[in-house]
Protein backbone atom coordinates (compact mmCIF):
# COMPACT_ATOMS: atom_id res chain seq x y z
CA UNK A 1 0.00 0.00 0.00
CA UNK A 2 1.65 3.40 -0.94
CA UNK A 3 1.70 5.90 1.85
CA UNK A 4 -1.13 8.02 0.06
CA UNK A 5 -3.41 4.67 0.42
CA UNK A 6 -1.79 4.41 4.30
CA UNK A 7 -2.99 8.27 4.85
CA UNK A 8 -7.04 8.03 3.40
CA UNK A 9 -7.37 4.55 5.66
CA UNK A 10 -6.28 6.21 8.22
CA UNK A 11 -8.26 9.38 8.31
CA UNK A 12 -11.04 7.05 7.75
CA UNK A 13 -10.49 5.05 10.75
CA UNK A 14 -9.74 8.26 13.05
CA UNK A 15 -12.93 10.20 11.88
CA UNK A 16 -15.05 7.36 12.04
CA UNK A 17 -13.94 6.47 15.63
CA UNK A 18 -14.25 10.46 16.54
CA UNK A 19 -18.38 10.26 15.02
CA UNK A 20 -19.05 7.06 16.65
CA UNK A 21 -17.70 8.65 19.75
CA UNK A 22 -19.60 11.83 19.42
CA UNK A 23 -23.02 10.46 17.41
CA UNK A 24 -22.90 6.73 18.07
CA UNK A 25 -23.41 4.15 15.08
CA UNK A 26 -26.84 4.50 13.76
CA UNK A 27 -26.41 8.65 13.75
CA UNK A 28 -22.92 8.14 11.97
CA UNK A 29 -23.05 7.86 7.98
CA UNK A 30 -20.70 7.07 5.32
CA UNK A 31 -20.96 10.59 3.76
CA UNK A 32 -20.16 11.82 6.90
CA UNK A 33 -17.31 10.09 7.60
CA UNK A 34 -16.26 10.64 4.55
CA UNK A 35 -16.76 14.63 4.93
CA UNK A 36 -14.74 14.39 8.25
CA UNK A 37 -12.05 12.80 6.83
CA UNK A 38 -11.37 15.13 3.72
CA UNK A 39 -12.17 12.30 1.30
CA UNK A 40 -14.70 11.74 -1.54
CA UNK A 41 -17.49 9.08 -0.61
CA UNK A 42 -15.98 6.64 -3.63
CA UNK A 43 -12.50 7.01 -1.52
CA UNK A 44 -13.98 5.88 1.34
CA UNK A 45 -15.97 2.73 -0.95
CA UNK A 46 -12.31 1.80 -2.09
CA UNK A 47 -11.51 0.80 1.58
CA UNK A 48 -15.08 0.19 3.03
CA UNK A 49 -17.76 -1.64 0.26
CA UNK A 50 -20.25 -0.74 2.99
CA UNK A 51 -20.52 0.66 6.93
CA UNK A 52 -20.32 -2.78 8.21
CA UNK A 53 -17.05 -3.50 6.95
CA UNK A 54 -15.74 -0.80 8.49
CA UNK A 55 -17.40 -1.18 11.86
CA UNK A 56 -15.96 -4.69 11.90
CA UNK A 57 -12.41 -3.27 10.90
CA UNK A 58 -12.85 -0.35 14.22
CA UNK A 59 -14.15 -3.68 16.39
CA UNK A 60 -11.67 -6.25 15.14
CA UNK A 61 -8.64 -3.40 15.68
CA UNK A 62 -9.82 -2.83 19.05
CA UNK A 63 -10.43 -6.09 20.50
CA UNK A 64 -7.01 -6.92 18.89
CA UNK A 65 -5.36 -4.16 21.19
CA UNK A 66 -7.16 -5.73 24.15
CA UNK A 67 -6.23 -9.18 23.69
CA UNK A 68 -2.82 -7.73 23.58
CA UNK A 69 -2.96 -6.23 26.99
CA UNK A 70 -5.06 -9.18 28.23
CA UNK A 71 -2.33 -11.75 27.64
CA UNK A 72 0.08 -9.44 28.32
CA UNK A 73 -0.97 -8.71 32.31
CA UNK A 74 0.69 -11.93 33.30
CA UNK A 75 4.10 -10.52 32.16
CA UNK A 76 4.06 -6.89 33.29
CA UNK A 77 1.98 -7.24 36.71
CA UNK A 78 4.02 -9.24 39.17
CA UNK A 79 0.94 -9.90 41.82
CA UNK A 80 -2.74 -10.81 41.30
CA UNK A 81 -3.77 -8.07 43.15
CA UNK A 82 -2.02 -5.61 39.95
CA UNK A 83 -3.05 -8.66 37.84
CA UNK A 84 -6.85 -8.05 38.96
CA UNK A 85 -6.80 -4.39 39.26
CA UNK A 86 -5.69 -4.18 35.34
CA UNK A 87 -8.22 -6.70 34.05
CA UNK A 88 -10.73 -4.59 36.09
CA UNK A 89 -9.53 -1.81 33.88
CA UNK A 90 -10.09 -3.86 30.83
CA UNK A 91 -12.99 -4.83 31.82
CA UNK A 92 -14.38 -1.42 32.59
CA UNK A 93 -13.53 -0.39 28.78
CA UNK A 94 -15.06 -3.71 27.08
CA UNK A 95 -18.34 -2.37 28.89
CA UNK A 96 -17.68 1.11 27.81
CA UNK A 97 -18.54 3.89 25.89
CA UNK A 98 -19.36 3.71 21.72
CA UNK A 99 -17.10 1.13 20.96
CA UNK A 100 -19.72 -1.81 22.42
CA UNK A 101 -22.48 0.32 20.88
CA UNK A 102 -20.10 -0.96 17.26
CA UNK A 103 -20.02 -4.48 18.33
CA UNK A 104 -23.44 -4.95 19.42
CA UNK A 105 -24.66 -3.22 16.15
CA UNK A 106 -22.65 -5.61 14.23
CA UNK A 107 -23.34 -8.77 16.05
CA UNK A 108 -27.12 -8.25 15.43
CA UNK A 109 -26.68 -7.64 11.93
CA UNK A 110 -24.34 -10.76 11.58
CA UNK A 111 -27.02 -12.58 13.78
CA UNK A 112 -29.81 -11.13 11.11
CA UNK A 113 -28.76 -12.36 8.04
CA UNK A 114 -25.59 -10.69 7.26
CA UNK A 115 -23.76 -13.87 5.97
CA UNK A 116 -20.64 -12.28 5.43
CA UNK A 117 -20.85 -10.35 8.87
CA UNK A 118 -21.47 -13.83 10.67
CA UNK A 119 -18.45 -15.75 8.71
CA UNK A 120 -15.87 -13.10 9.97
CA UNK A 121 -17.70 -13.19 13.76
CA UNK A 122 -17.35 -16.88 13.71
CA UNK A 123 -13.46 -16.51 13.08
CA UNK A 124 -13.30 -13.69 15.66
CA UNK A 125 -15.04 -15.08 18.24
CA UNK A 126 -12.47 -18.49 18.15
CA UNK A 127 -9.83 -15.99 18.43
CA UNK A 128 -11.53 -14.62 21.56
CA UNK A 129 -12.43 -17.71 23.13
CA UNK A 130 -8.65 -18.80 22.30
CA UNK A 131 -7.22 -15.74 23.84
CA UNK A 132 -9.56 -15.71 26.68
CA UNK A 133 -8.76 -19.30 27.32
CA UNK A 134 -5.17 -18.77 27.34
CA UNK A 135 -4.66 -15.15 28.90
CA UNK A 136 -7.02 -16.54 31.95
CA UNK A 137 -4.59 -19.63 32.61
CA UNK A 138 -1.50 -16.72 32.46
CA UNK A 139 -3.48 -14.45 34.56
CA UNK A 140 -4.61 -16.62 37.23
CA UNK A 141 -2.70 -19.93 37.10
CA UNK A 142 -5.92 -21.50 36.47
CA UNK A 143 -6.64 -23.63 33.70
CA UNK A 144 -9.99 -23.60 32.02
CA UNK A 145 -11.71 -25.85 29.57
CA UNK A 146 -12.62 -24.72 26.27
CA UNK A 147 -16.43 -24.10 27.31
CA UNK A 148 -15.97 -22.30 30.01
CA UNK A 149 -13.43 -19.92 27.83
CA UNK A 150 -16.77 -19.72 25.56
CA UNK A 151 -19.26 -18.93 29.05
CA UNK A 152 -16.81 -15.87 29.63
CA UNK A 153 -16.69 -14.91 26.27
CA UNK A 154 -20.71 -14.78 26.12
CA UNK A 155 -21.29 -13.53 29.91
CA UNK A 156 -18.39 -10.31 28.55
CA UNK A 157 -20.84 -9.99 25.25
CA UNK A 158 -24.15 -10.10 27.39
CA UNK A 159 -22.27 -6.98 29.98
CA UNK A 160 -21.59 -5.34 26.60
CA UNK A 161 -25.45 -5.81 25.51
CA UNK A 162 -26.41 -4.81 28.56
CA UNK A 163 -24.68 -1.51 28.71
CA UNK A 164 -25.65 -0.37 25.58
CA UNK A 165 -29.25 -1.45 26.12
CA UNK A 166 -29.94 -0.58 29.52
CA UNK A 167 -26.98 1.71 30.32
CA UNK A 168 -26.45 0.64 32.89
CA UNK A 169 -22.74 -1.22 34.01
CA UNK A 170 -22.07 -3.62 35.80
CA UNK A 171 -19.41 -3.09 38.21
CA UNK A 172 -16.49 -4.86 36.57
CA UNK A 173 -15.03 -5.70 39.83
CA UNK A 174 -18.12 -7.79 41.22
CA UNK A 175 -17.91 -9.37 37.63
CA UNK A 176 -14.49 -10.35 38.31
CA UNK A 177 -15.40 -11.35 41.61
CA UNK A 178 -18.12 -13.57 40.31
CA UNK A 179 -16.05 -15.03 37.35
CA UNK A 180 -13.12 -16.35 39.32
CA UNK A 181 -15.46 -18.11 42.19
CA UNK A 182 -17.18 -19.51 39.42
CA UNK A 183 -13.89 -20.55 37.72
CA UNK A 184 -12.59 -22.10 41.18
CA UNK A 185 -15.64 -24.32 41.63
Amino acid sequence: MNQKSVNNKQKIILSSQKLIEERGVAQTTLSDIAEAAGIAKGTLHYYYKNKSDLLFELAERHSVDLSKRFIQLAETHNSQTERNAALNDILSEIMSGNRSGILIHLLIEGATGNGDLQEKFRTLYQEWSSTILEGFQNITGSTISSEQSDIILSSLIGLIFNTVVTEKTIDPDLFLRFLLSGVRE
